[in-house]
């Protein structure tokens, strides 16, 4: 209905290609995403969700042609970028080029990299989540403590829940810490929300973190997501 309302905005229908997406109903997902790009081929948030559609294909290559454009969409679409960066991370972590993903986290996100200490706010420590897994790759333990602090000191000041509350952000820290009991507790106390707060805890148009992550487990096996990893 919204999508028929509003014809002129790709909004409608790459949410309702999300909740095919949420629902399981892969075909449905896939045509409706298809029809999505055909409208708007250049929208980055569209290419998010093609990316993902390319995943459930097993197209590597195409995960990664997406990713590419939506690294290099317009910096002020910063949700598109970071699924982006998600995407090729995840290609890097899973071939070794740990490097290069630190580098181009440090390109976007140089405030993640200050001398004396990463400056974490709610616009970024979902990122820093992501970036902590590439400096445990490279024995960068130091430098990952002290993201996963400020992550922790930066979620104090927002809601859990909510479009704009940090969800399972909590599990995260635990998890990347090895803190497995702690992160457990955290788990128990997101469950009874359902596994959809879990999978889409954020405002972005890469609301698929948690099928993205079991596609791509075995690239950091450190990272616990979902309760069949607990």
């Amino acid at each position: 209905k919204a999508a028929d309302l509003d014809p002129g905005a790709p909004r409608g229908l790459r949410n309702l290609a999300l909740l095919y997406f949420a629902l399981g109903e892969d075909r449905s997902f896939v045509e409706t995403i298809g029809q999505t790009a055909s409208r708007w081929p250049d929208d980055p948030t569209v290419h998010c969700v093609l990316a993902v559609a390319d995943l459930e294909r097993g197209d590597a290559a195409g995960v990664l042609q997406h990713a590419q454009r939506l690294v290099e969409a317009d910096s002020r679409n910063h949700s598109a970028r970071r699924c982006g960066l998600f995407l090729l991370r995840d290609a890097d972590l899973r071939d070794g080029r740990y490097d290069r993903a630190l580098e181009r986290y440090r390109k976007f996100y140089p405030d993640l990299f200050l001398p004396a200490s990463p400056r974490i706010d709610g616009r970024n420590y979902l990122v820093a989540v992501e970036v902590v897994p590439v400096l445990q790759a490279l024995g960068r333990t130091d430098e990952a403590h002290a993201l996963l602090d400020g992550i922790e000191r930066a979620i104090r000041t927002i809601p859990r829940l909510g479009d704009e509350g940090y969800g399972p952000t909590d599990l995260q820290i635990h998890a990347l810490s090895g803190k497995k009991t702690k992160a457990l507790a955290a788990l128990q106390r997101e469950l009874p929300l359902g596994q959809s707060h879990l999978a889409f805890r954020d405002r972005a148009p890469c609301r698929l973190e948690l099928r993205l992550h079991q596609a791509h487990r075995r690239a950091d096996p450190r990272t616990i997501e979902t309760s069949e990893d607990l």
